[in-house]
């Protein structure tokens, strides 16, 4: 590995002003501050100029012109790491940030201003979960548990004419997730955007491939039924198996209207 290519960078921080990795010791090195035998270190004569420094070390001394040896010598103290930009997120050693780092949000009064909020889809509230911070996404320093068991779901989006109304062989837009099969069909009709308050006016139907081309209406259900809106994907045969997968049962589908 050369060390005259420069510092590292990362897409966070951009260019690394430290030093890189200490060198690797070669055959016949001595550790800082001993004497070196010149018949133990093998004789090494370049065939171009060496640079006149490399990056992050002291110049290396020149050596007397009878004797182009290379001598063992002690690497330049690391520079000091930049201080974080405000608010960013990093990795810490408690060394160098001895206080918890704190997660600064645009709420709550912190120094942090606002940032602009992430693209949703009102038309899949579930393809974003909204945090106690006020953000999108998991909490710093949080991963999400995720359900052991989900089934697949396309929902499709062709507006107010459902797909078995549709000509044969239209291509329609859809929505493609995993879904734990432990959701409810009201918590499917809310994350799909079956948001209507009036209740009646929210429903779900399962589609059903038919041939040539063709969809057909499958189980149905309504905002204001609430003893079918219990059901969870598992009791209703959405789980698993549902992988659309060769040799495999094929995915669900389901059209979703508020209106």
């Amino acid at each position: 590995m050369s060390f005259v290519l420069g510092g590292g960078s990362n897409p966070a921080f951009g260019c690394d002003p430290g030093p890189p990795p200490p060198r690797t010791p070669r055959p016949g090195a001595f550790p800082p501050g001993a004497v070196p035998n010149p018949a133990a270190v093998p004789r090494v004569i370049p065939s171009m100029p060496a640079p006149a420094l490399a990056y992050g070390f002291a110049q290396q001394p020149a050596a007397p012109a009878a004797s182009p040896y290379y001598y063992a010598q002690a690497p330049a103290p690391a520079a000091p790491a930049a201080a974080p930009a405000w608010g960013s997120a990093m990795a810490a050693t408690p060394s160098l940030f001895p206080q918890p780092y704190q997660y600064m949000s645009g709420l709550g009064g912190s120094g942090r201003t606002p940032q602009p909020y992430p693209v949703i889809n009102p038309n899949m509230p579930a393809a974003n979960m909204m945090n106690s911070t006020g953000g999108v996404g998991c909490e710093p320093g949080y991963n999400y548990f995720f359900p052991p068991e989900h089934t697949k779901i396309h929902v499709f989006k062709c507006g107010a004419t459902p797909p078995w109304h549709q000509p044969p062989n239209a291509r329609l837009p859809f929505h493609a997730c995993h879904v734990p099969v432990s959701t409810t069909v009201q918590e499917l009709m809310y994350g799909f955007g079956a948001t209507n308050p009036s209740k009646k006016k929210n429903k779900l139907f399962e589609v059903v491939q038919g041939g040539n081309g063709r969809w057909y209406r499958g189980l149905a259900f309504r905002g204001d039924d609430k003893e079918l809106l219990q059901k969870t994907c598992k009791d209703l045969g959405w789980d698993k198996s549902r992988s659309g997968l060769p040799g495999q049962k094929p995915v669900v589908y389901l059209y979703v209207t508020k209106d």
